[in-house]
């Protein structure tokens, strides 16, 4: 195969490695999109957590103790805390994805500079090539009047 028509097939490569790269980069922003809301939600849970324990704190911190208030406010409670870890799983899971489609990015990445430089490579060696064949024509011309 000759140098001319590698490169063109490298090129080819070249560009479909760099249209692979480019839609895993927007794989990439849409799971940053998706982690911040989970990060998000997972904070709102632990919010709510938060809010609730302080209300089931002043209900049984109070002088009037009410055992049904208390009670519906800790079953409140143990609902939301079983939620926040929900949402806290959910968020350590898009995390991991975000981090999982960077990575991927970055490979996709490295094949584009890979085969970038595959292609720099071939073209110097094809115009070196069109410049020898070039300089021999014009010494085999050269010549060729000295002979006459």
């Amino acid at each position: 195969m000759t140098d001319r028509r590698r490169l063109s097939q490298v090129r080819d490569l070249a560009l479909l490695r760099r249209a692979e790269r480019d839609a895993a980069g927007g794989d990439v922003a849409e799971a940053r999109t998706r982690e911040q809301g989970a990060i998000a939600d997972a904070k709102a849970a632990a919010d709510r957590v938060g809010a609730l324990a302080a209300r089931w704190y002043d209900a049984n911190a109070g002088g009037a103790l009410d055992p049904d208030t208390s009670a519906a406010i800790g079953r409140m409670l143990i609902h939301a805390e079983a939620g926040a870890r929900v949402q806290a799983d959910a968020a350590a899971k898009a995390t991991r994805r975000h981090d999982a489609e960077i990575e991927r990015w970055r490979g996709l990445d490295a094949h584009v500079r890979a085969a970038d430089q595959v292609a720099r490579n071939l073209a110097r060696r094809v115009a070196r090539a069109d410049d020898e064949a070039s300089l021999a024509a014009t010494a085999d011309r050269v010549t060729a009047g000295w002979k006459r």
